[in-house]
């Protein structure tokens, strides 16, 4: 049995229902068992908001059911697998009927198979809409009255002090992003949508019904109820929730809450809220007995091992450069394939992104990675770089992937073995000739533009603080683009002198050159798009080839599959 603490103690308050005490309550303490031990104990405030988390199967529907079976008469039960939809939008229930219903609930809560069955479900709704009918037209009886008494300032009191539930409803669903309205008409529910013709309120979508039938059943609660709710995401988008459950706990402060969910984020979300966190139940003849919990407040942290319990490996994020069409998600894509891969255009907006959630990681369950092109910098990959997550191709840019000399020669082994009177070892070196031919013949060209980029690259890397312009000193920025041709024309010589394909594809911008299609036809390919497109096709077939690609790209692959702490 539960206590609740009033000015005085009371063990059983279900013994008081209509009582001035009943309205008073200040602490419920409910019991959690514990195998071995004595019952850890849950208090909770009126107002207060606890949300249960918890694996699939730890226990949290079972904790949440023990509670509604034993502390009947002081909580509300709102069950994970409730009824959502509505037979009708007109509910055809008598008075007598209504108690009988009721009375069917309670008794049926109070069974161990009252967990996951509810053979009261259509009824359930039925009774729904009749509170919220019954609040409404017990308003409305209450103004005529004083009309009738011409008692205007009452009701001028009474409208200062309540709304009537049909207006909080529309209010609560418009600031929680839905584009509904309720209404009544001749004893039925009925919607609209942006103000358009009513239609039965049974016709609502399925998130709309669910957000409808808690709010009626929260608002319609008694002062000082105990609200079990279980999973009230069940269809509701991140975007809905959060502003819905907020506003109801507001509305209710009166009351004290006890949320299960799935949804992690959600209690971060609410100021205040404290979690309980449930790791296992243990179960005697089918029947959960005891659970394995901790209770923390809402300004602790859920430990990562206990967030994997719960939601499984983080969901790995991986930013790229480029378009969604571009050859950086799509390579990215099928050699990443345990990541979402998410195009962010430039380099400083992949960098942005990364840094961004890194940095917020304590409010969100995602791993985060970038990958950012190497634009012809010969210079090691920073520490500082890593630490943020943020990889950078040893090559130009993607478009070197492509066209590694391991990667030319597996499709030229492709090539040989599908095309009659082809040897790959002569298709090879005919390309990388070709390539280093084309190279040699543009490559004044080509190094100006790499390092026209290198130094806007440095450029922006040292642009002035926001002190510094104010305090109005003078700023010299250092141009040293002569320096790094300098330095890119002695690097290119000798690669081109040696052969040394793996360097020109480190600093030299391929997509600036005609050596894409060049190489392409080398291998028997109409042009560059089709090439690249037999390699993406080649790498979805070929496991080993794409370990090859994944080589390329360091260690990024082994940090994507390794397991992060919020501390990393």
């Amino acid at each position: 049995m539960v206590d609740v603490v009033f000015t005085l103690s009371i063990s059983s308050p279900e013994q008081y229902p209509n009582s001035l005490f009943y309205k008073i309550i200040m602490t419920f303490k409910l019991d959690i068992p514990l195998k071995g031990n004595s019952p850890r104990q849950l208090p909770i405030e009126k107002g207060e908001i606890v949300f249960v988390l918890g694996a699939n199967g730890s226990g949290k529907s079972s904790l949440m059911h023990y509670f509604a079976k034993n502390y009947q008469g002081i909580s509300h039960w709102i069950s994970a697998h409730r009824q959502t939809w509505m037979s009708t939008n007109a509910p055809d229930i008598t008075p007598a009927r209504k108690l009988d219903t009721e009375r069917q609930i309670s008794q049926h809560t109070a069974r161990d198979n009252s967990r996951y069955s509810d053979p009261n479900g259509i009824d359930r709704s039925q009774l729904t809409l009749l509170k919220l009918i019954q609040a409404q037209n017990s308003l409305g009886q209450e103004f005529i009255t004083l009309a009738y008494d011409e008692k205007m300032e009452e009701i001028t009191k009474i409208t200062k002090k309540m709304k009537p539930p049909i207006i909080i409803i529309n209010e609560l669903l418009k600031q929680s992003n839905f584009s509904i309205q309720i209404s009544i008409n001749d004893e039925s529910l009925m919607a609209s949508r942006d103000g358009g013709p009513n239609y039965g309120a049974e016709k609502l979508s399925d998130a709309e019904r669910n957000s409808l039938l808690i709010a009626i059943e929260v608002l319609t609660a008694k002062e000082g109820t105990l609200l079990l709710i279980d999973e009230p995401e069940k269809h509701m988008h991140r975007s809905i929730i959060t502003p819905f459950l907020g506003q109801l706990f507001q509305l209710r402060s009166d009351c004290s809450f006890v949320v299960a969910t799935h949804d992690h984020n959600l209690p971060l979300e609410i100021p205040g809220a404290r979690f309980l966190l449930v790791r296992s139940c243990t179960f005697a003849v089918n029947i959960a007995k005891w659970w394995d919990v901790d209770l923390l407040s809402g300004e602790e942290k859920i430990d990562d091992s206990l967030r994997q319990d719960l939601l499984g490996a983080r969901r790995k994020i991986l930013f790229v450069e480029g378009k969604h069409s571009s050859l950086d998600k799509k390579l990215s894509s099928r050699i990443f394939r345990n990541a979402s891969v998410i195009p962010k255009g430039n380099c400083h907006q992949v960098k942005m992104a990364v840094r961004g959630l890194v940095e917020g990681e304590n409010f969100h369950w995602l791993k985060v990675f970038g990958i950012i092109d190497g634009d012809g910098n010969l210079e090691a990959q920073s520490e500082e770089k890593l630490n943020q997550r943020i990889f950078t191709l040893p090559y130009y840019s993607i478009e070197a992937i492509f066209l590694h000399p391991k990667i030319i020669r597996r499709i030229a082994e492709n090539q040989a073995n599908n095309l009659a009177d082809l040897d790959a070892d002569t298709l090879l070196e005919s390309a990388k000739k070709a390539g280093l031919d084309s190279i040699n013949k543009d490559a004044d060209g080509l190094i100006k533009k790499t390092a026209i980029k290198l130094v806007r690259k440095q450029i922006n890397a040292e642009m002035i603080s926001d002190e510094i312009l104010l305090g109005g000193e003078d700023v010299t920025l250092k141009n040293e683009a002569l320096k790094i041709c300098g330095k890119l024309k002695t690097v290119m010589k000798s690669a081109l002198e040696n052969g040394e394909w793996e360097t020109i594809l480190k600093i030299c911008p391929l997509k600036e050159s005609s050596v894409m299609d060049i190489i392409a036809k080398k291998l028997e390919y109409s042009n560059s798009k089709t090439y690249f497109r037999a390699v993406l096709k080649r790498i979805e077939e070929d496991e080993d080839l794409c370990k090859t690609i994944r080589e390329l790209f360091g260690d990024l692959y082994d940090q994507l599959n390794k397991e992060h702490s919020n501390t990393d």
